[in-house]
């Protein structure tokens, strides 16, 4: 399959744009060979995983396209090996072992030819007409428990919203990482600003919203909700996990308040004041960030504590 030309030049990634040293592109089916080349791709990979070692599913799907499009699609593949051999397994095999597998995918008791990673990034390339990736080093998407869901963060929905994953890991999975802030302050974070923002104030309505008649039902049905959401975004990441457990704690080493200035640690008494304090600091162009245990405090932001117990699970009563 040799491109006209006039195709070859028109793949460009949309521009991109970066987060806690992230930086991302998105190829879309407005680009002629983008709209050639990427479904193509994606469906060898795909025939790749069922048959090939799983350390060479790129390197079949490379022998596979024709020569002349490989420049094209070399950012692509040389990103997707990167991040296997950081994470020690490649991207189908982390699907099938912490992936989220649905619908289509499921036959019966088991699963079908196309429950892999690449057959369900090409069916969301034919549903939302764009492909978005991480191209930065992968070291910003290790922190999380388990370490490989980080693997599964390498490809990405919504870039404007919550950044959710093309690939949503099927088990429990925690952000582990050092204490994450919202999105700075200069006119290159305004977009992501808005985006976090836009999450966190929708969480927190969400939160006004009854699941169950008793308080303690209500709490427990709203961290299992959020077992089931997900984002790239390390912030937001740091948000879920601290709405998943529900029950806040003040790292031992510090003093928490229930009304915190700058410099200073909010004790949430549940999730709502949790997401609230966190809106509201937002929404005055403050820096907030989300603390798991004891940190050196800065002065000039505001800190809320997401810190558990190492047993919440048996203090909330879903054990």
């Amino acid at each position: 399959m040799r491109l006209p030309t006039c195709l070859v030049l028109l793949l460009h990634p949309l521009s991109a744009w970066g987060s806690y040293g992230q930086t991302s592109r998105c190829l879309t089916v407005q680009d002629d060979a983008s709209r050639i080349l990427i479904p193509e791709f994606l469906k060898n990979a795909s025939s790749c995983s069922r048959w090939a070692e799983k350390r060479s599913v790129m390197h079949c799907a490379e022998a596979m396209m024709p020569p002349d499009t490989m420049t094209l699609l070399l950012p692509i593949v040389k990103t997707v090996k990167i991040w296997e051999a950081t994470f020690r397994m490649d991207l189908n095999t982390a699907f099938l072992t912490v992936g989220r597998v649905t619908g289509a995918a499921k036959c019966g008791h088991g699963l079908n030819a196309d429950a892999n990673a690449w057959a369900m990034l090409r069916r969301h390339w034919q549903a939302e007409g764009q492909l978005c990736y991480y191209d930065s080093s992968p070291q910003y998407a290790d922190h999380l428990e388990p370490r490989v869901a980080g693997l599964l963060t390498l490809f990405f929905s919504e870039p404007r919203g919550m950044r959710q994953p093309v690939l949503e890991p099927g088990v429990r999975w925690t952000y582990t990482g050092s204490p994450v802030c919202s999105a700075g302050t200069g006119a290159a974070a305004a977009l992501e600003r808005i985006s976090q923002f836009r999450a966190v104030s929708g969480m927190a309505i969400k939160a006004e919203t009854r699941f169950s008649p008793t308080p303690r039902e209500d709490m427990r049905a709203m961290m299992r909700h959020y077992r089931d959401t997900f984002s790239t975004d390390p912030f937001l990441q740091a948000v879920i996990t601290g709405l998943k457990t529900g029950l806040f704690y003040c790292p031992r080493d510090l003093h928490c308040y229930g009304a915190a200035h700058s410099g200073e640690v909010f004790l949430p008494i549940d999730n709502k004041s949790f997401l609230d304090e966190l809106a509201r600091r937002m929404s005055q162009g403050n820096k907030v960030c989300v603390i798991f245990r004891d940190e050196r405090l800065q002065p000039d932001v505001f800190y809320v504590t997401a810190g558990v117990s190492a047993h919440w699970e048996k203090d909330a009563g879903l054990v």
